[in-house]
């Protein structure tokens, strides 16, 4: 039946790319996690803000992934 073939299409195109996802989550969570240790480091706040304020919005992200 074609509409099961493409549902299975379908299935296996949205794990593929579910499983992609995570792997990209994990990454960006280390990266984080360096940009975070930097900025511990620095003196410098305007970057110092933008960079807080940008891994609040990764760790935001990945909280949301979470609940999905």
């Amino acid at each position: 039946m074609p509409a099961q073939e493409a549902a299975a299409f379908t299935m296996q195109r949205l794990l593929l790319g579910c499983t992609l996802m995570e792997g990209l989550v994990m990454h960006g969570l280390q990266a984080a996690d360096q940009v975070a240790a930097q900025v511990a480091k620095s003196f410098f706040m305007p970057l110092g803000l933008t960079a807080l304020a940008m891994l609040a919005r990764v760790q935001a992200g990945d909280g949301l992934r979470r609940l999905f």
